[in-house]
């Protein structure tokens, strides 16, 4: 139940299947970079960057399988070059009309040859093999394809050229093989701006369409690591190449972990200081206020102000170790904290072999190259005191001289790994078909890129995405909910759902695989009281059947001229009281989508599937109760019911106009007027 007053309130609902779930203990997918994600009858596959032409599967988007090879690189124009599998880099996959199509970059600069090419293969089956149908030469001289199909079934293809830096563009295309236009430019990185932060980059481009908007995510910025820049950003546009730096977002939806921990919390080593970057280059000299350290011909470490390695390392009277082999950078802070000081986190990044002490005492110990958050403990803990403390650090030059080391106080919390440029989006429905999720790359301190996820919100029409995050991260941050009801792997026709709980609103979608007459049950109480969602070979066309009271009702719609039956197709149904809105293949139904008073608002039903010719399939049914609406304007003091009684959901929303004298909110919980829970913005 909610109430409010004269307000805009966008709102979704969902039954959940694992309600207050774990954080997302991101990374999913560990060691998988630049990657394309595809949903498919109810799994998930990713392939990318050290794949080697493998896809992996998963079920929810946290699990994740074996890998398995679908794909090898095999053309003539790489033939002889040093260009194989590991040059399957930024997948795009998608499914149409019983094909499947893979496209990557191949980014090879090579001293025999160059090759950066976006290729273009395909197969009847989801795991391969895939087979390039020209191996003559490459589909289109750029990186980073991206293919999105909009409602009228026009695709188009968005790529990455090498103009002006890193540039988008967009392309009409005649099939999934073929162009039918010229590229269109979309935009460049803009200087001055957060995208330009070091280089003029803007690539990885993800399309998509919710609530009648376009919306592109992409990245800016170098991607190295050694940057630290790379983030994403996202441009909302009123046609497919409408895209333009006009219609960008001003800032990023996701980026690096540590601008908010700098923001939020004090570094006690820097405060009243300028800010520095993650990493602070040294060569002769540190900067800021560290005392550098020298040493004596026996190896005694001398400050400038006459302090000693053994203020420093208590017992230990030599800076060389059995790995020190170089001699060594040494540096000390000297900091004050109170008894209000409370958790303490370290962020260090360094080049070489490192040790930090404070106050005498080792609370970091690292060979090589690192860069991290250590929380420490409350033994490593115990050695600050209130007052003067000591922070020295000695480290060795690596490939280049760089160190950086700051020191949070947490109060009560505990510090997040370092998590930092996430890139080359995908943005899917969850598992349960209502959420969004993003699915993308990033890194988790110094270690290799792996897979990350995170929820994507529409508040109104901005996109907003809960992220970046890891299992630390403050907050709720669950993982992705799971459907009422899913009807694993492929089976032949099993009616309507049984031992599920009927409803006004909710979803459900299946794959179907027919020759002739099949489809999903969109509605089922009795016989004389039931809506059916159909294919009709002999007729080329779609139907919506409905029985009400035993009247029967039934609208017929052509299907494209190039729609194969017997492969798998797409239905997806969502009922809310009496409106049904339907889509084939992931785009609305041709010649009529939503049906607004197609059955009796009050009257609870459940869904299933059909087949007139004994002879369909199904793959990948689910089933969630739940709705999902926008922009729905309530009267004045109306209170509007929806939904059915249920232990676990989500509900959320957002209120607009709320002036000073207004009070608004919703009944997260409502049994009747003595029983319930309220919360209420009081303007």
């Amino acid at each position: 139940m909610l109430v409010c007053k004269k307000l805009l309130l966008p709102f979704a609902f969902a039954c959940c299947g694992s309600l207050f779930a774990q954080n997302i203990q991101n990374p999913v997918l560990p060691g998988v970079a630049d990657a394309g994600v595809m949903k498919y009858n109810g799994k998930y596959y990713i392939g990318g960057v050290r794949t080697n032409g493998d896809f992996y599967v998963s079920d929810d988007l946290v699990h994740w399988g074996k890998p398995i090879h679908v794909v090898s690189m095999d053309n003539d124009w790489t033939r002889g070059s040093g260009a194989g599998d590991d040059q399957i880099h930024a997948n795009d996959m998608f499914y149409l009309n019983g094909d499947f199509h893979l496209y990557w970059s191949v980014n090879y600069w090579g001293k025999d040859k160059h090759a950066v090419h976006i290729v273009h293969a395909q197969s009847k089956d989801v795991l391969g093999a895939y087979t390039e149908p020209n191996k003559k030469t490459w589909m289109d001289n750029r990186i980073d394809p991206k293919i999105f199909r909009d409602d009228d079934g026009q695709l188009y293809m968005y790529m990455v050229r090498f103009t002006d830096g890193n540039t988008i563009w967009g392309r009409k295309m005649k099939n999934p093989a073929e162009f039918a236009g010229e590229p269109v430019c979309q935009f460049a990185s803009l200087p001055d701006t957060w995208e330009t932060m070091d280089n003029r980059v803007a690539e990885g481009p993800w399309v998509m369409k919710y609530r009648g908007r376009y919306y592109m995510m992409y990245n800016a910025n170098h991607t190295s690591t050694e940057w630290g820049n790379y983030q994403l950003g996202v441009a909302e546009a009123d046609s497919p190449l409408g895209f333009q730096n006009g219609n960008k977002y001003s800032y990023p939806v996701v980026g690096c972990n540590q601008t908010q921990l700098e923001e939020k919390q004090v570094d006690l080593l820097r405060y009243g200081r300028t800010y520095e970057p993650l990493f602070a280059y040294t060569e002769s000299k540190p900067e800021g206020d560290w005392t550098k350290v020298t040493y004596d011909d026996s190896g005694w470490a001398r400050g400038e102000t006459g302090f000693s390695s053994r203020e420093v390392k208590g017992s230990t009277t030599r800076h060389l170790g059995t790995w020190w082999n170089t001699p060594s950078l040494w540096l000390r802070k000297t900091f004050s904290v109170g008894s209000e000081t409370g958790n303490l986190a370290l962020r260090v990044a360094h080049d070489g072999d490192t040790r930090i002490y404070l106050n005498g005492t080792i609370v970091y110990e690292k060979q090589g190259r690192d860069y991290c958050i250590v929380n420490l403990d409350k033994k490593l803990r115990a050695a600050l005191k209130e007052g003067a403390n000591l922070l020295a650090v000695e480290t060795n030059k690596g490939r280049s001289q760089f160190f950086d080391v700051s020191l949070f106080d947490m109060k009560d919390g505990i510090a997040d790994d370092i998590l930092m440029t996430p890139g080359q989006p995908n943005i899917l429905r969850g598992p349960n078909g209502f959420e969004w999720w993003l699915i993308y790359m990033a890194n988790k301190n110094d270690e290799h890129r792996g897979q990350y996820i995170n929820r994507v919100q529409f508040f109104d029409k901005t996109l907003f995405v809960d992220g970046i995050t890891g299992p630390r991260t403050a907050g709720y941050h669950p993982e992705p909910s799971m459907p009422t009801l899913a009807v694993k792997g492929e089976t032949a026709s099993f009616g309507v759902l049984k031992e599920v709980q009927p409803s006004v609103a909710y979803l459900f979608e299946t794959g179907v695989k027919t020759e002739g007459g099949a489809g999903v049950i969109a509605w089922w109480k009795d016989a004389d009281n039931c809506a059916y969602v159909g294919l009709d070979a002999g007729n080329r066309s779609w139907y919506l059947r409905t029985l009400v009271g035993g009247k029967e009702n039934k609208e017929s719609y052509a299907l494209p001229e190039d729609f194969r039956w017997g492969v798998y197709h797409h239905l997806r149904i969502e009922r809310n009281g009496g409106c049904l809105k339907i889509w084939l293949d992931e785009i609305p139904t041709p010649g009529k989508h939503v049906f607004a008073e197609a059955l009796p608002a009050e009257e609870a039903g459940v869904p299933g599937v059909f087949d007139e010719t004994k002879s369909a399939l199904f793959e990948g049914a689910t089933y969630t109760i739940g709705f999902d609406d926008v922009h729905f304007q309530l009267s004045e003091n109306e209170e509007l019911l929806k939904g059915d009684f249920l232990n676990d959901y989500e509900f959320s929303f957002q209120l607009s106009g709320l002036s000073g004298q207004d009070k608004a909110g919703s009944y997260p919980v409502y049994v009747d007027k003595d029983n319930y829970v309220k919360a209420q913005f009081d303007g």
